[in-house]
């Protein structure tokens, strides 16, 4: 299980990446992100990705788990994101070989300072490779 802490900004924004190594991410790998906001984080719930150009393919599915009120009871989100269109050209910024890529998840989310978000993806493979960071985001909805 990998962790990651950061400080946010302003009291009511989270934003965070977790550098990959070697660029692969194994199936039994979770990354955990905890938030260390004074006193919470609210508004949307984001994820990022950064991945090269030989990610080899076109979608990525994640399985984003966060707290509901305390951390005993927790919201799982299962998100499908395409990284390329049926063309095979990449959505998202970046130049060279390095994408990146963000999408909503969920709205109205709150999260707790010290509470776990968990980001695992649930493609068919053992070990993805290519990606090469995952984010989490937490901005107030304006």
């Amino acid at each position: 299980m990998l962790t990651a802490q950061a400080c946010s900004p302003t009291p009511e924004a989270f934003s965070k990446y977790d550098t990959l190594d070697n660029a692969e991410w194994p199936y039994e790998d979770t990354l955990v992100f905890i938030p260390t906001i004074a006193p919470y984080a609210e508004g949307e719930l984001s994820v990022g990705i950064r991945h090269n150009g030989s990610y080899p393919y076109r979608n990525l599915w994640l399985e984003i788990t966060t707290p509901v009120g305390s951390d005993s009871i927790t919201m799982r989100d299962t998100v499908a994101i395409e990284l390329a269109d049926r063309y095979g050209l990449w959505r998202g910024t970046g130049l060279g070989a390095l994408r990146q890529l963000r999408v909503p998840v969920r709205q109205n989310v709150r999260v707790d300072s010290g509470s776990h978000i968990l980001v695992r993806h649930i493609m068919r493979a053992d070990t993805l490779r290519d990606i090469e960071q995952v984010g989490i985001f937490i901005e107030k909805t304006k």
